[in-house]
């Protein structure tokens, strides 16, 4: 009977150790092996958060009154820089008194601020005629629009 107990207790002796042994293992062996901060480093990704399609937007002035008109086949939203890109966006600028301006591109994005549209691919520009200006016309490959 003595017998069995000395080794029942050098068994959870051994198994102590064992599993004192492997919990030091585990913790020596990634600290070692692997270089500080380098292990679970976030990695920022360009991915967009949502999109939108057919979307047909409306800003308006302190007044009530119609400011811009944007139109676009699709804006896609990305939260890393809070960026937007549009497909095919149609934007229209009214003031008061004057012809609105007429843009339209084959792309066009958007940093976070909002206030700067830039539009990119056959862009082209049109403005009717005012009481004192001609009608004008422009045509570029990227134009970059303040919303004011």
């Amino acid at each position: 009977m003595i017998h069995h107990e000395t080794t029942w207790t050098l068994n959870k002796l051994a198994l102590t150790a064992i599993l004192f042994m492997l919990g030091a293992l585990s913790w020596w062996l990634p600290n070692t092996l692997v270089q500080p901060g380098l292990v679970f480093e976030r990695q920022v990704r360009h991915d967009p958060d949502y999109y939108a399609e057919n979307v047909n937007a409306v800003a308006m002035d302190e007044n009530g009154e119609k400011k811009y008109t944007l139109v676009t086949r699709r804006l896609t939203h990305y939260p890393d820089d809070q960026t937007v890109y549009f497909e095919q966006p149609d934007l229209t600028q009214y003031k008061p008194g004057a012809a609105p301006v007429h843009t339209w591109a084959d792309r066009g994005r958007s940093a976070a601020d909002g206030k700067q549209l830039i539009m990119t691919g056959n862009v082209k520009v049109v403005r009717g005629p005012n009481k004192d200006a001609a009608p004008v016309e422009i045509s570029t490959r990227e134009l970059t629009v303040v919303l004011e």
